[in-house]
């Protein structure tokens, strides 16, 4: 539940956070407000949370496997973003 509650403080907070990385430089900032004052990153902080602690409520030990794929692809996708951002977002 922390996890999800998370995820809804990022989105009311940045309202540019979605599914697809794109950059609107006329509207654009860099938020350093709310949960971005503390994590870079927060979406995602809440996203690993939710994977790691679901499989662990569910007692589906497996699960931590696929848990720890999906979080290396949420850290290429990061590494991905951040090198975005610096080309393209001012600030």
């Amino acid at each position: 539940m922390i996890g999800y509650f998370l995820f809804f403080i990022v989105l009311k907070e940045n309202s540019f956070a979605g599914k697809t990385v794109k950059i609107d430089k006329e509207r654009q900032r860099v938020i350093t407000t709310g949960p971005y004052s503390h994590v870079r990153h927060p979406m995602y902080s809440a996203i690993i949370l939710m994977f790691v602690m679901a499989p662990i409520a569910l007692g589906s030990f497996w699960a931590l496997i696929f848990s720890a794929i999906l979080i290396l692809t949420i850290f290429y996708r990061i590494k991905d973003e951040e090198k975005m951002l610096i080309e393209e977002l001012e600030g």
